[in-house]
Protein backbone atom coordinates (compact mmCIF):
# COMPACT_ATOMS: atom_id res chain seq x y z
CA UNK A 1 0.00 0.00 0.00
CA UNK A 2 0.96 3.44 -1.48
CA UNK A 3 -1.37 5.99 -0.36
CA UNK A 4 -1.48 8.70 1.85
CA UNK A 5 2.48 9.60 1.42
CA UNK A 6 3.64 12.79 1.33
CA UNK A 7 5.80 12.99 -2.02
CA UNK A 8 6.27 16.91 -1.84
CA UNK A 9 8.25 15.21 1.38
CA UNK A 10 10.89 18.39 2.75
CA UNK A 11 13.51 15.77 3.74
CA UNK A 12 15.94 18.86 5.22
CA UNK A 13 12.89 20.49 7.60
CA UNK A 14 12.40 16.94 9.25
CA UNK A 15 15.88 16.41 9.80
CA UNK A 16 16.65 19.09 11.53
CA UNK A 17 19.69 21.13 11.92
CA UNK A 18 22.47 20.90 14.20
CA UNK A 19 23.69 23.85 16.52
CA UNK A 20 27.15 25.55 15.54
CA UNK A 21 26.91 27.73 18.71
CA UNK A 22 29.26 25.33 20.45
CA UNK A 23 30.69 26.65 23.57
CA UNK A 24 34.31 27.43 22.50
CA UNK A 25 36.81 30.64 23.91
CA UNK A 26 37.43 32.93 21.46
CA UNK A 27 40.96 33.08 22.57
CA UNK A 28 42.37 29.45 21.48
CA UNK A 29 44.11 28.37 18.74
CA UNK A 30 42.81 28.00 15.60
CA UNK A 31 43.93 24.22 15.30
CA UNK A 32 42.33 23.78 18.82
CA UNK A 33 38.61 25.52 17.59
CA UNK A 34 38.56 23.37 14.75
CA UNK A 35 39.20 20.21 16.76
CA UNK A 36 36.14 21.40 19.17
CA UNK A 37 33.86 21.39 15.71
CA UNK A 38 35.04 17.57 15.30
CA UNK A 39 34.79 16.69 18.41
CA UNK A 40 31.51 19.09 19.69
CA UNK A 41 29.35 17.69 21.81
CA UNK A 42 26.48 16.09 22.87
CA UNK A 43 23.97 18.28 21.63
CA UNK A 44 26.07 17.04 18.30
CA UNK A 45 27.45 14.37 18.96
CA UNK A 46 26.36 11.47 20.67
CA UNK A 47 29.17 9.10 20.49
CA UNK A 48 31.41 7.91 22.51
CA UNK A 49 34.33 10.34 23.53
CA UNK A 50 37.66 9.77 22.41
CA UNK A 51 40.55 8.49 24.49
CA UNK A 52 42.97 11.15 25.63
CA UNK A 53 45.36 9.30 22.94
CA UNK A 54 43.40 9.52 20.34
CA UNK A 55 42.15 13.14 21.15
CA UNK A 56 45.83 13.97 20.93
CA UNK A 57 46.35 12.41 17.48
CA UNK A 58 43.22 14.04 16.56
CA UNK A 59 44.59 17.37 17.20
CA UNK A 60 47.81 16.65 15.29
CA UNK A 61 45.97 16.02 11.90
CA UNK A 62 44.28 18.75 12.50
CA UNK A 63 46.88 21.00 13.54
CA UNK A 64 49.11 20.19 10.47
CA UNK A 65 46.97 20.60 8.20
CA UNK A 66 45.78 24.31 9.73
CA UNK A 67 49.26 25.27 9.90
CA UNK A 68 49.25 24.54 5.74
CA UNK A 69 45.90 26.11 5.28
CA UNK A 70 44.45 22.81 3.71
CA UNK A 71 41.44 20.62 3.96
CA UNK A 72 41.30 18.31 6.83
CA UNK A 73 41.53 14.72 5.45
CA UNK A 74 39.15 12.89 6.78
CA UNK A 75 37.77 9.23 5.93
CA UNK A 76 34.30 6.80 6.60
CA UNK A 77 33.75 3.57 5.99
CA UNK A 78 29.89 2.67 4.61
CA UNK A 79 28.77 -0.87 3.89
CA UNK A 80 27.49 -1.91 0.28
CA UNK A 81 24.61 -3.71 0.81
CA UNK A 82 21.27 -3.05 2.86
CA UNK A 83 22.10 -5.50 6.07
CA UNK A 84 18.82 -7.67 7.65
CA UNK A 85 16.74 -11.15 7.86
CA UNK A 86 16.52 -10.33 3.61
CA UNK A 87 19.56 -8.50 2.08
CA UNK A 88 18.37 -5.77 -0.23
CA UNK A 89 20.04 -2.76 -2.76
CA UNK A 90 17.69 0.06 -0.80
CA UNK A 91 18.66 3.47 -0.16
CA UNK A 92 16.50 5.20 2.04
CA UNK A 93 16.18 8.08 4.81
CA UNK A 94 18.88 5.91 7.23
CA UNK A 95 21.53 6.68 3.91
CA UNK A 96 19.95 10.39 3.35
CA UNK A 97 20.30 11.23 7.81
CA UNK A 98 24.08 9.67 7.32
CA UNK A 99 24.91 11.93 4.80
CA UNK A 100 23.17 14.94 6.46
CA UNK A 101 25.24 14.26 9.45
CA UNK A 102 28.54 14.53 7.27
CA UNK A 103 27.25 17.56 5.76
CA UNK A 104 26.50 19.25 8.98
CA UNK A 105 29.85 18.81 10.40
CA UNK A 106 31.77 20.07 7.11
CA UNK A 107 29.26 23.48 7.81
CA UNK A 108 30.53 23.32 11.47
CA UNK A 109 34.17 23.28 10.61
CA UNK A 110 33.96 25.77 7.41
CA UNK A 111 32.22 27.89 9.90
CA UNK A 112 35.27 28.40 11.90
CA UNK A 113 37.88 27.26 9.42
CA UNK A 114 37.02 28.09 5.33
CA UNK A 115 39.54 25.15 3.47
CA UNK A 116 36.76 22.84 5.37
CA UNK A 117 37.52 19.27 5.15
CA UNK A 118 38.67 16.92 2.58
CA UNK A 119 36.39 14.10 3.48
CA UNK A 120 36.41 10.00 1.49
CA UNK A 121 33.96 8.09 2.09
CA UNK A 122 35.38 4.49 1.03
CA UNK A 123 32.62 1.94 -0.05
CA UNK A 124 33.58 -1.50 0.91
CA UNK A 125 32.22 -3.58 -2.06
CA UNK A 126 34.62 -5.94 -2.07
CA UNK A 127 34.55 -6.83 1.22
CA UNK A 128 30.50 -6.93 1.33
CA UNK A 129 30.60 -9.44 -2.13
CA UNK A 130 33.52 -12.05 -0.63
CA UNK A 131 31.45 -11.84 2.94
CA UNK A 132 28.13 -13.46 1.51
CA UNK A 133 28.76 -14.20 -1.86
CA UNK A 134 28.73 -18.01 -0.33
CA UNK A 135 24.76 -17.23 0.93
CA UNK A 136 23.69 -14.84 -2.10
CA UNK A 137 23.88 -15.39 -5.47
CA UNK A 138 23.26 -11.91 -6.65
CA UNK A 139 25.28 -10.13 -4.44
CA UNK A 140 27.45 -8.55 -6.65
CA UNK A 141 24.53 -7.01 -7.97
CA UNK A 142 22.73 -5.80 -5.19
CA UNK A 143 26.03 -4.52 -3.73
CA UNK A 144 26.99 -2.94 -7.74
CA UNK A 145 23.12 -1.17 -7.77
CA UNK A 146 23.32 0.09 -3.40
CA UNK A 147 26.88 1.28 -4.90
CA UNK A 148 25.85 3.51 -7.75
CA UNK A 149 22.54 4.93 -6.27
CA UNK A 150 24.33 5.68 -2.87
CA UNK A 151 26.80 8.02 -5.17
CA UNK A 152 23.92 9.29 -6.80
CA UNK A 153 22.30 10.31 -3.13
CA UNK A 154 25.74 11.87 -2.17
CA UNK A 155 26.09 14.22 -5.51
CA UNK A 156 21.64 14.87 -4.87
CA UNK A 157 22.75 16.45 -1.67
CA UNK A 158 25.98 18.59 -2.91
CA UNK A 159 28.51 16.82 -1.05
CA UNK A 160 30.85 18.84 -3.04
CA UNK A 161 33.83 17.89 0.20
CA UNK A 162 33.26 14.39 -0.14
CA UNK A 163 34.68 11.69 -2.32
CA UNK A 164 33.00 8.40 -2.46
CA UNK A 165 35.10 5.50 -3.52
CA UNK A 166 34.91 1.66 -4.16
CA UNK A 167 37.25 -0.86 -3.34
CA UNK A 168 37.17 -2.16 -6.29
CA UNK A 169 37.86 0.89 -7.91
CA UNK A 170 41.60 0.85 -5.99
CA UNK A 171 42.28 -3.46 -5.88
CA UNK A 172 41.43 -5.46 -8.63
CA UNK A 173 38.50 -8.17 -7.54
CA UNK A 174 40.45 -11.12 -8.61
CA UNK A 175 43.32 -10.02 -6.70
CA UNK A 176 41.41 -9.48 -3.76
CA UNK A 177 39.55 -12.50 -3.65
CA UNK A 178 42.80 -14.67 -3.69
CA UNK A 179 44.20 -12.91 -0.95
CA UNK A 180 40.91 -12.76 1.71
CA UNK A 181 40.85 -16.38 1.34
CA UNK A 182 43.96 -17.16 1.70
CA UNK A 183 43.53 -14.51 4.80
CA UNK A 184 40.20 -15.82 5.90
CA UNK A 185 42.14 -19.20 6.38
CA UNK A 186 44.40 -17.88 8.70
CA UNK A 187 41.97 -16.33 10.66
CA UNK A 188 39.38 -19.26 10.80
CA UNK A 189 41.89 -21.36 11.82
CA UNK A 190 42.80 -18.98 14.86
CA UNK A 191 39.31 -18.06 15.76
CA UNK A 192 38.31 -22.48 16.07
CA UNK A 193 41.62 -23.38 17.71
CA UNK A 194 41.19 -20.20 20.39
CA UNK A 195 37.59 -20.90 21.48
CA UNK A 196 38.52 -22.28 24.74
CA UNK A 197 41.97 -20.27 25.13
CA UNK A 198 42.13 -17.81 28.04
CA UNK A 199 42.84 -14.38 26.61
CA UNK A 200 46.05 -14.00 28.49
CA UNK A 201 47.57 -16.71 26.24
CA UNK A 202 45.94 -15.58 22.58
CA UNK A 203 49.00 -14.52 21.53
CA UNK A 204 50.92 -17.27 21.97
CA UNK A 205 49.48 -19.86 20.28
CA UNK A 206 50.81 -21.12 16.73
CA UNK A 207 47.70 -19.90 14.58
CA UNK A 208 48.81 -16.25 16.25
CA UNK A 209 51.95 -16.81 15.35
CA UNK A 210 50.95 -17.70 11.41
CA UNK A 211 48.74 -14.22 11.40
CA UNK A 212 51.41 -12.43 12.65
CA UNK A 213 53.78 -13.41 10.12
CA UNK A 214 51.34 -11.68 7.58
CA UNK A 215 51.66 -8.79 9.45
CA UNK A 216 49.07 -8.86 11.51
CA UNK A 217 49.15 -7.35 15.06
CA UNK A 218 46.45 -7.82 18.11
CA UNK A 219 44.74 -10.84 19.26
CA UNK A 220 41.17 -10.99 18.96
CA UNK A 221 39.72 -11.49 22.19
CA UNK A 222 36.59 -13.11 23.91
CA UNK A 223 34.98 -10.03 24.52
CA UNK A 224 35.44 -8.51 21.12
CA UNK A 225 33.84 -12.00 19.68
CA UNK A 226 31.03 -11.86 21.87
CA UNK A 227 30.25 -8.18 20.86
CA UNK A 228 30.92 -9.09 17.08
CA UNK A 229 28.23 -11.82 17.87
CA UNK A 230 25.61 -9.78 18.93
CA UNK A 231 26.12 -7.47 16.44
CA UNK A 232 25.73 -10.42 13.88
CA UNK A 233 22.73 -12.00 15.66
CA UNK A 234 20.71 -8.09 15.53
CA UNK A 235 21.53 -8.57 11.07
CA UNK A 236 20.95 -11.87 10.49
CA UNK A 237 19.45 -13.43 13.32
CA UNK A 238 20.85 -16.89 15.18
CA UNK A 239 23.67 -18.01 13.94
CA UNK A 240 25.69 -21.42 14.98
CA UNK A 241 29.04 -21.31 15.72
CA UNK A 242 30.62 -22.01 12.38
CA UNK A 243 28.54 -19.57 10.17
CA UNK A 244 29.53 -16.64 12.89
CA UNK A 245 33.16 -17.73 13.02
CA UNK A 246 33.05 -17.56 9.10
CA UNK A 247 31.84 -14.59 8.82
CA UNK A 248 34.50 -12.79 11.41
CA UNK A 249 37.26 -14.32 9.67
CA UNK A 250 36.23 -13.06 6.25
CA UNK A 251 35.41 -9.19 7.83
CA UNK A 252 39.03 -9.49 9.74
CA UNK A 253 40.75 -11.06 6.25
CA UNK A 254 38.93 -8.15 4.32
CA UNK A 255 41.06 -5.79 6.60
CA UNK A 256 44.30 -7.23 6.44
CA UNK A 257 43.86 -7.14 2.36
CA UNK A 258 43.00 -3.98 2.40
CA UNK A 259 46.09 -3.18 4.30
CA UNK A 260 48.39 -5.18 2.03
CA UNK A 261 47.59 -3.27 -1.18
CA UNK A 262 46.87 0.01 0.49
CA UNK A 263 43.36 0.85 -0.01
CA UNK A 264 41.85 2.98 2.60
CA UNK A 265 41.36 5.36 0.36
CA UNK A 266 42.80 8.25 1.64
CA UNK A 267 46.56 9.62 2.33
CA UNK A 268 47.14 8.83 5.99
CA UNK A 269 47.36 9.72 8.66
CA UNK A 270 43.48 11.13 8.65
CA UNK A 271 40.83 11.75 11.05
CA UNK A 272 38.12 8.48 10.82
CA UNK A 273 34.75 9.23 11.45
CA UNK A 274 32.75 6.12 12.40
CA UNK A 275 28.73 5.83 11.82
CA UNK A 276 28.62 2.33 13.56
CA UNK A 277 28.57 1.37 16.70
CA UNK A 278 31.55 1.44 19.09
CA UNK A 279 33.89 -0.77 19.11
CA UNK A 280 34.64 -2.75 22.63
CA UNK A 281 38.46 -2.88 22.60
CA UNK A 282 40.37 0.49 22.64
CA UNK A 283 43.58 1.40 20.91
CA UNK A 284 45.13 4.74 19.91
CA UNK A 285 43.25 5.96 16.68
CA UNK A 286 42.01 9.48 15.43
CA UNK A 287 38.67 7.42 15.37
CA UNK A 288 35.64 9.77 16.56
CA UNK A 289 32.33 8.40 16.78
CA UNK A 290 29.00 9.92 15.03
CA UNK A 291 25.85 8.89 14.99
CA UNK A 292 22.88 8.98 12.37
CA UNK A 293 20.42 12.26 13.21
CA UNK A 294 17.47 10.76 15.08
CA UNK A 295 18.61 7.97 16.03
CA UNK A 296 18.10 6.14 19.34
CA UNK A 297 21.09 4.01 19.13
CA UNK A 298 24.19 3.56 17.50
CA UNK A 299 22.68 2.23 14.09
CA UNK A 300 24.82 2.03 11.09
CA UNK A 301 22.95 3.55 7.91
CA UNK A 302 23.45 0.23 6.05
CA UNK A 303 21.65 -1.67 8.63
CA UNK A 304 18.72 0.80 10.24
CA UNK A 305 15.55 1.54 7.80
CA UNK A 306 15.15 5.46 8.09
CA UNK A 307 11.29 6.02 8.12
CA UNK A 308 8.96 9.25 8.23
CA UNK A 309 6.93 8.53 11.26
CA UNK A 310 3.82 9.73 10.05
CA UNK A 311 2.35 10.39 13.91
CA UNK A 312 5.23 12.45 14.75
CA UNK A 313 5.45 13.70 11.29
CA UNK A 314 9.61 13.23 12.49
CA UNK A 315 12.29 10.81 10.90
CA UNK A 316 13.60 8.15 12.91
CA UNK A 317 15.94 4.58 12.35
CA UNK A 318 15.30 1.41 13.17
CA UNK A 319 16.99 -1.90 12.66
CA UNK A 320 16.15 -3.58 9.40
CA UNK A 321 14.57 -6.49 11.90
CA UNK A 322 11.93 -3.74 13.71
CA UNK A 323 10.54 -2.00 9.90
CA UNK A 324 7.81 -4.61 9.75
CA UNK A 325 5.13 -1.69 10.18
CA UNK A 326 6.54 0.46 7.23
CA UNK A 327 5.01 1.20 4.24
CA UNK A 328 7.43 1.34 1.10
CA UNK A 329 7.52 4.20 -1.27
CA UNK A 330 10.04 5.20 -3.99
CA UNK A 331 10.83 9.07 -4.63
CA UNK A 332 12.96 11.30 -6.82
CA UNK A 333 14.93 13.50 -4.35
CA UNK A 334 17.16 15.97 -6.43
CA UNK A 335 17.73 13.24 -9.16
CA UNK A 336 18.40 10.51 -6.80
CA UNK A 337 16.20 7.53 -6.31
CA UNK A 338 15.74 7.00 -3.24
CA UNK A 339 12.63 4.71 -0.91
CA UNK A 340 11.05 6.67 1.86
CA UNK A 341 9.06 4.09 3.67
CA UNK A 342 6.80 5.57 6.61
CA UNK A 343 4.97 4.37 9.56
CA UNK A 344 0.55 4.95 9.23
CA UNK A 345 -0.21 7.02 11.64
CA UNK A 346 -2.97 4.31 12.82
CA UNK A 347 -0.32 1.79 13.66
CA UNK A 348 -0.27 1.08 17.37
CA UNK A 349 3.01 -0.90 18.65
CA UNK A 350 1.67 -2.79 22.07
Amino acid sequence: MQTGFPINLDLASMIGKQPIDILTSPHRKAHELVTDMIIANKHVRQGTAPSGESLHMIETIVKNSVAHSEPIPMLTVHGCIKAGPVLNDRIDLAEVMGLHTLRLLEQRIVAVYPPGIDLTVRLEDLTEIFNVSYEHRNIDKLVGYYSKSYKRLAAAMGLSFAQVRCESEMVDAHDWQHWTHFHAGLFASYLAKTRSVANDKLARTAEYNDLTHMGWSGTIDHDTRTWFAARYKRIYGKLNQWDFEYRLAHYLAGIMTRIRFGASGVKLPAIYLSLSSPLPFVFPQPRVYYRTRAAHAHLAPWCAVGYVDMANADLKLVSARESEFLTWHNIDYNGASIWAPYQPANVVHY
